[in-house]
């Protein structure tokens, strides 16, 4: 933390390991989260409330502290919660379940057969059979 002398600057990083869900075969697994972490704190106006008279222009991006404390947690939670992957993968090349049975083919093949066909699209099959003979 650095007093620039009207604000107080947080900056540092978040190092931990998260256990996630995968997103396509459903097995839990740990993984690193390393999270840059900045903000800047300000002593909220005394006898009234922040946002009334006197700040300056980025008040919006000050969060305010009380009593001399700065509590980080809320502005560290939000760091966190954004760096977090929308759909975790436990390997880029998870090959996930299988659509018909349910069987997590990191483990191997199945056995299932997937030549369903879309009726409505059927006669694309067979124009890619005449264009490969």
């Amino acid at each position: 933390m650095t007093n620039t002398g009207r604000r107080i600057v947080a900056e540092g990083r978040l190092e931990t390991a998260g256990r996630f869900r995968c997103s396509r075969c459903l097995e839990e697994f740990r993984h690193p989260v390393s999270v840059p972490f900045s903000a800047e704190y300000q002593a909220a106006p005394s006898g009234g409330e922040p946002g009334q008279g006197g700040e300056t222009e980025d008040a919006d991006e000050v969060v305010w502290y009380h009593d001399d404390v700065i509590d980080t947690a809320e502005e560290i939670r939000q760091s966190v919660l954004l760096a977090l992957p929308m759909k975790p993968l436990c390997a880029e090349d998870c090959p996930g379940l299988c659509p018909r049975c349910g069987h997590n083919l990191k483990a191997g093949p199945c056995g299932c057969t997937l030549d369903d066909v879309d009726p409505r699209l059927s006669a694309l099959k067979d124009f890619k059979a005449d264009l490969e003979s």
